[in-house]
């Protein structure tokens, strides 16, 4: 269905998010922290969604995201963050930067239908390309 990347320095977190999520058929690869996710967006086939904590060792979702903006190879990647941080927190990423936010402690379903409602033009758009082949 998706390629997701996690990014999150909670392995229990990362864990239950891999898990849920592939279970519904998303393919999914984790960072523990912002630069190792750079690492990966910069040598691997792009994710359809990065799903980002904000406070984490290394580089923090800020600096993780203003980078993806900043690469013309990722700047149009989708990003959810998936944190415990607040807006008004001086590390959290500037507003429009990211595409839809999910507060820790978070229900897993509010994280899937933010997961979904992102997806839902990208899927739209690969049917209508099936469709013509």
């Amino acid at each position: 269905m998706a390629r997701i990347l996690i990014v999150d320095d909670d392995p229990d977190i990362g864990s239950v998010l891999q898990e849920i999520l592939e279970l519904k058929g998303h393919s999914v690869v984790s960072a523990c922290n912002g630069l190792a996710a750079i690492e990966y967006l910069s040598s691997s086939p792009l994710p359809d969604i990065v799903l980002a904590d904000v406070m984490m060792p290394v580089m923090n979702g800020k600096e993780l995201i203003e980078r993806i903006r900043a690469t013309p190879r990722t700047a149009s990647l989708s990003v959810i963050l998936v944190t415990g941080a607040s807006p008004g927190n001086k590390d959290f990423p500037d507003p429009g930067t990211y595409d839809a936010l999910v507060s820790k402690p978070f229900d897993i379903w509010d994280v899937t239908d933010c997961i979904e409602s992102l997806l839902a033009p990208i899927l739209s758009e690969e049917k209508l390309l099936q469709a013509e082949l």
